[in-house]
């Protein structure tokens, strides 16, 4: 029987939301939406958040929230797809589908919520060692096999030649860098290069150099008065209709229409992005997910024992369905 070791590892936060604050990264990203109301853009893809509402973010997917209202907290944690491979999941050939707001109903929800508010709230260490494990064994049921999907882990020497590579990219997005030019920043042919990072970052090489581009885009929309076509052209573009068609591809909407959506409540909250809520806000977000804790009683059957129930109820649902349209 294999043998693991019970490493803990995550990043958890609870702020507030404000405008785009567009990135990517190599972890799973969990949202749970606690108060207000956010639309979520995940690849282009808008999803309306309400309160209580899942959303999980497979890696290296580009994505932003936007608060629709004020006073809109998020609780958010970062998870190493990797961890999950102690469930037999290969996280390099598969991804996860977990959205509440796509998906109403699901046994499992209330458990993740219950998982993520006893990781949030634990008594010691052993209470937060349970939780992060039940976490990562609810959310491997929502793992789908997909051998389009997903990306390896780097050895040292790669992440050193991509943690060089993303550096540089990201200091020099704005100017004009072939593949060649770039390849030869680590001493690799350009061919070696492109698949290297397509298996590392799960994207191109110019995905890459785009999603800077419109990273530094959101922040100048956001933050200055300049006009939309000096921002597209700061940020290294040169033809004002492919920045326009670039936006819209990966946000839904064009530049100036985001820029409508932007309110003194969005800046106020843009300021103070991801520092120490409001007082009001604090008090409020630690209620609400202190309501989900998972507690015991010796006079009651345990909320686990419960869920447990109608996951298998769920589940033999679902297989009478397959099987019904199997036949068919």
């Amino acid at each position: 029987m294999p043998e693991y070791q019970a490493t803990v590892t995550y990043d958890e936060l609870i702020y507030e939301i404000g405008s785009y604050h567009y990135n990517w990264h190599p972890d799973i990203e969990l949202l749970w939406l606690l108060t207000g109301e956010v639309e979520a853009n995940v690849e282009g893809e808008v999803i309306p958040l309400a309160p209580n509402d899942l959303l999980l973010i497979n890696p290296n997917c580009g994505h932003a929230t936007f608060a629709k209202v004020a006073n809109s907290v998020m609780l958010r944690i970062h998870i190493r797809p990797d961890a999950l491979d102690i469930n037999g999941l290969n996280h390099a050939s598969g991804k996860f589908q977990l959205n509440t707001a796509a998906e109403h109903v699901n046994p499992l929800y209330e458990p993740i919520r219950s998982s993520l508010a006893n990781l949030t709230y634990h008594d010691n260490q052993l209470s937060q060692t349970a939780a992060y494990f039940d976490l990562l064994n609810l959310l491997s049921k929502f793992y789908i096999t997909d051998e389009s999907y997903g990306t390896t882990l780097a050895t040292p020497k790669h992440q050193k030649a991509i943690s060089k590579l993303t550096e540089y990219l990201e200091q020099h997005f704005s100017e004009d860098i072939s593949l060649s030019m770039l390849a030869k920043q680590v001493n690799y042919s350009s061919t070696y290069l492109s698949k290297l990072l397509k298996s590392q970052l799960g994207i191109t090489y110019s995905e890459y150099v785009m999603r800077c581009r419109l990273q530094q885009a959101i922040r100048e929309l956001t933050r200055s008065t300049d006009n939309i076509s000096s921002i597209a052209y700061q940020v290294g573009f040169h033809d004002l209709k492919v920045f326009n068609q670039s936006f819209k591809k990966h946000f839904g909407m064009t530049p100036t229409a985001y820029r409508k959506q932007l309110t003194p409540s969005l800046v106020k909250s843009d300021n103070q992005f991801k520092q120490a809520l409001s007082s009001n806000n604090e008090q409020l977000s630690e209620k609400i997910v202190k309501s989900h804790l998972q507690v015991e009683n010796n006079n009651s059957p345990c909320r686990t024992c419960e869920f447990r129930e109608y996951q298998q109820k769920y589940t033999s649902l679902m297989n009478d369905l397959q099987s019904v349209v199997k036949h068919n």
